[in-house]
């Protein structure tokens, strides 16, 4: 009997990697703890609402992406370009505009006082540039902090701390803009060639488009891998479960979060993570008109950003109800109830009118590795999908970078290796 390619987490990457293993005829198993697959892509519904474990949104000119997800299939609902700030005590609507716009515009664009006339030029000029870049061109660009590279482009404070802190920290969940500055552009030129999204059906939806390419009968869910079995020689001839029980394997593919797959491994992965906290309010009418941001450009209170997911995809809320998910970066000491109503206190001076002390706290996510760290220089130091030892593979965002994008590309890697060290074998 043929010994399968065992592959060991069902999220993102995981997933990618097996189905392409099956489409390619290689006997492979998926392994998760969990009891579903999706890793960090999860929805539960609740009440008729939608909730993401975690406000998770989709760029739909991600390439890999384009090429592995049917999108249309997910029925996408789209965010607006741009964003309403909150600073000085009201909110003012920052869209993105052409140089010829801003000349058009520009005595409406004085009225506003958040951002200068000249730092939404520059953006305009920033963005017709930046924003067309390949993917390649970006990460062909000297590193250095996003916060260095902005400056260096001539930004000034107020639109540093009023837009790009709360905007890129919700993003990267870090507003220091230490982020490398390739990963940053790259994530600029997403943002400018396509569109933010959520699936109807939830973010897991992505998940579950690309489970149902695989047989069910190829899923073991709800046991825990306790170790990687291995020969004389270190290379892997299958898993043990936290049960004992084993499974022997032609090759195992760790596809795990970047901590867990270091100690299955053996080997560093990713130099940190990042945390955030979600909460879900149920809101009598919608936060602002549109599918539009919030961001907290006051630098002051726990909120970092306000999402009308309802505006976006109406699936999300059950017919004449509104859901808003707001963002707290890291991990606060106060529960989530507590939280909750700090928000509501906050968020009522941001839109006085909505009632937000009368929203309902729905529920809220602590999602302690939301996604690794991206210092200066992190690109160099990714581990990649091969390891030391011939048979033993790794697939995850840490192998590439912090997104959707490099969860699937990493994937894709990942099972190319080993079909062609498989092929390799075989020859020999």
């Amino acid at each position: 009997m043929v010994k399968p390619v065992v592959v060991v987490g069902a999220g993102l990457a995981g997933l990618v990697c097996a189905r392409k293993l099956h489409q390619l005829g290689v006997p492979v198993i998926v392994v998760d703890a969990d009891d579903r697959p999706g890793g960090r892509l999860k929805t539960d519904r609740e009440g008729g609402f939608l909730l993401d474990r975690g406000f998770q949104t989709l760029f739909t000119a991600y390439p890999s992406a384009k090429r592995e997800l049917d999108m249309d299939a997910l029925n996408l609902g789209k965010f607006e370009k741009g964003a309403h700030i909150f600073h000085g005590g009201n909110l003012s609507l920052l869209e993105p505009q052409t140089l010829m716009d801003m000349f058009r515009t520009k005595f409406e664009l004085v009225r506003s006082k958040t951002i200068p006339l000249g730092d939404k030029r520059l953006l305009a000029k920033f963005s017709g540039s930046a924003g067309h870049m390949s993917v390649r061109q970006a990460y062909a660009t000297d590193p250095m902090p996003t916060e260095d590279y902005l400056r260096g482009f001539g930004f000034g404070d107020e639109i540093m701390d009023r837009f790009f802190r709360p905007f890129l920290g919700g993003i990267f969940l870090d507003k220091s803009l230490t982020v490398d500055s390739r990963q940053f552009l790259f994530v600029w030129a997403m943002l400018n060639q396509g569109q933010t999204a959520i699936p109807a059906n939830g973010i897991q939806a992505i998940a579950d488009q690309i489970t149902a390419d695989i047989p069910r009968y190829l899923f073991r869910f709800g046991n825990k891998v306790d170790q990687i079995v291995r020969d004389s020689h270190g290379h892997p001839t299958g898993i043990r479960f936290d049960t004992s029980e084993t499974i022997d394997a032609n090759s195992v593919v760790i596809a795990t979060e970047a901590e867990e797959a270091s100690r299955l491994a053996g080997q560093p992965t990713a130099e940190g993570h990042k945390s955030s906290t979600c909460l879900y309010f149920e809101t009598a009418t919608p936060v602002v008109d549109g599918a539009y941001l919030l961001l907290n450009g006051s630098g002051k209170g726990i909120v970092n950003h306000v999402a009308p997911v309802s505006n976006a995809s109406p699936t999300y809320a059950p017919s004449g109800k509104h859901l808003a998910s707001v963002t707290v970066l890291g991990n606060p000491e106060q529960s989530d109830q507590e939280l909750a109503e700090i928000a509501k206190q906050e968020l009522n001076e941001w839109v006085p009118s909505k009632g937000a002390y009368m929203w309902r706290f729905i529920r809220g996510y602590r999602i302690g590795f939301a996604q690794m760290a991206q210092p200066v220089g992190f690109i160099e130091r990714l581990p990649g999908n091969a390891t030391s030892h011939t048979g033993l593979y790794l697939a995850g965002e840490f192998t590439q970078n912090s997104s959707i994008d490099g969860a699937i590309r990493s994937g894709l890697e990942a099972a190319a290796l080993v079909t062609s060290e498989q092929g390799a074998a075989e020859a020999a």
